[in-house]
């Protein structure tokens, strides 16, 4: 084998190797940003529910609706959206609000 041939082995080798770690960090990366958004909507759901909870005293027995919670989000008591056109779900105190869209949930 010649040494030009060797060289070009090499260097396919290397592009495959530096394709195969890339390309899947890529589609990781793409992933997350598209989900941080909602992430931080769901986190702000449970603040508010647990806000509504501790101002209400209720226990994990208590599951609020969109008209409790929503003093909790704004001024304006509109409630969050998900920017990839989910919808949220409120669960009952002590349990997470959780995102229609695959992915999306609190960790």
């Amino acid at each position: 084998m010649s040494a030009h041939v060797s060289k070009a082995l090499v260097v396919v080798a290397a592009v495959a190797l530096c394709t195969a770690v890339v390309v899947p960090n890529l589609r990781r990366a793409r992933t997350d940003i598209s989900r941080n958004p909602c992430i931080n909507i769901l986190r702000h759901i449970d603040g508010a529910t647990e806000s509504w909870a501790l101002e209400k005293g209720k226990t994990t027995n208590d599951a609020p609706t969109w008209e409790d919670v929503g003093p909790y989000f704004s001024r304006d008591r509109e409630i969050p959206k998900c920017p990839q056109g989910g919808k949220y779900t409120l669960g009952r105190k002590g349990t997470p609000p959780t995102c229609s869209v695959p992915g999306h949930r609190l960790p």
